[in-house]
């Protein structure tokens, strides 16, 4: 049986105290709710400097792991590399980027959502690879491609080449009541690299039968 970790949504200084006062195994540095706190919507209008500014706040307040979701990595992947060696001198214990075009939408927006090329998504993974080698922080690849509905092999295709191009962990986003493509998936992957899911929309008795 696969062991399941928490890593709780934080988004400044009194939730992530909040947080390790309770116990907590880890956080995530919420982009949504970095841009919300901000009076912004979840479209990457805040910048990296905002995304540090947040980072440095939570920091103050705990030394948990902590992974910082910061959208698609501002753009290019030299980018992605300037702000994941920014992030990590900052405290993040791990950097996640998802495979949306720039500039994204939130996931549950009503709107068309387009996915990066894969050959170029790699070449984000490889800069943040090269940039944060033998530093300790995580290159977390995000895919999207259930929550466009794109077909499993598509998304298996997708997490495969991300492993590939040197990826840590693996972010599974599929906001939906059901898990029943989810665990489709990890049966399919066969614990390739660890994967990450957010359970924003999950049923509380599909969690607890997420591990495969």
């Amino acid at each position: 049986m696969t062991a399941i970790r928490f890593y709780w949504g934080v988004y400044d200084a009194v939730s992530a105290a909040a947080v390790h006062r309770a116990g907590g195994e880890g956080l995530w540095l919420s982009g949504l709710c970095c841009s919300a706190v901000q009076g912004l919507p979840d479209t990457e209008l805040a910048g990296l400097g905002d995304l540090l500014a947040c980072l440095r706040t939570v920091r103050r307040a705990t030394d948990l792991p902590l992974w910082v979701d910061c959208g698609t990595g501002f753009g290019s992947p030299s980018n992605l590399a300037v702000a994941a060696d920014d992030l990590r001198q900052a405290g993040a214990s791990g950097v996640c980027f998802e495979d949306k075009v720039f500039p994204k939408r939130n996931t549950f927006a009503p709107v068309h959502h387009v996915l990066e090329e894969v050959e170029r998504f790699c070449d984000k993974i490889g800069h943040a690879r090269r940039q944060l080698e033998g530093s300790g922080c995580r290159v977390i690849a995000r895919t999207e491609a259930l929550a466009v509905e794109e077909p499993l092999d598509a998304a298996l295709e997708r997490a495969r080449a991300y492993a590939d191009a040197g990826a840590d962990l693996l972010v599974l986003s599929h906001p939906a009541p059901s898990m029943e493509r989810v665990r489709e998936f990890l049966a399919a992957w066969e614990g390739r690299l660890p994967v990450v899911l957010l359970p924003t929309s999950y049923r509380l008795d599909e969690i607890g039968r997420a591990h495969v």
